[in-house]
């Protein structure tokens, strides 16, 4: 292999290297915009340890967030190996901030007790640590069931 060839070889490896870190680096620009990392906290079927998920969701403004982020959260683990905080079925009926307050309200769904969710002030406790671990402008979080305030916090 003559000096030519091997520069035009090291030319081409170059211009793909190159080209491939541009893709990448555009697909993460493109992610990091559009996308955040939320990290879901939930209790094991195992244990009673508390265990992660991690999900991506799509950016959004304001409160429209935080709502989606409860939302999802009420839909439960991804994996079959946590409990769900509330019975299925409990929806977001209001959720907004005052400042750095959050008011959750809740279905009167998640009033159902099943052998998953018995422990109503462990969940509560959970969906606090949810958002605040995530949301960490919000500094005090008021949640009602069927319009009713549920173990204010302290």
């Amino acid at each position: 292999m003559n000096r030519k060839s091997k520069v035009n070889i090291f030319a081409l490896v170059f211009a793909g290297v190159l080209f491939g870190s541009l893709i990448v680096s555009g697909a993460a620009f493109y992610f990091y915009k559009y996308h955040c990392r939320q990290i879901f906290y939930f209790e094991s079927y195992d244990s009673s340890r508390i265990c992660t998920e991690t999900r991506y969701s799509e950016k959004k403004d304001g409160d429209e967030e935080i709502r989606a982020f409860v939302d999802d959260l009420l839909l439960g683990p991804m994996t079959n190996r946590f409990k769900f905080l509330f019975s299925p079925g409990t929806r977001t009926e209001f959720c907004f901030s005052n400042g750095k307050e959050l008011y959750v309200g809740l279905s009167k769904q998640a009033l159902f007790v099943d052998s998953e969710t018995f422990n109503m002030r462990k969940n509560v406790s959970l969906l606090r640590k949810n958002i605040v671990k995530n949301f960490t402008n919000i500094n005090k979080i008021y949640i009602y069931i069927d319009g009713k305030p549920v173990f204010a916090e302290k």
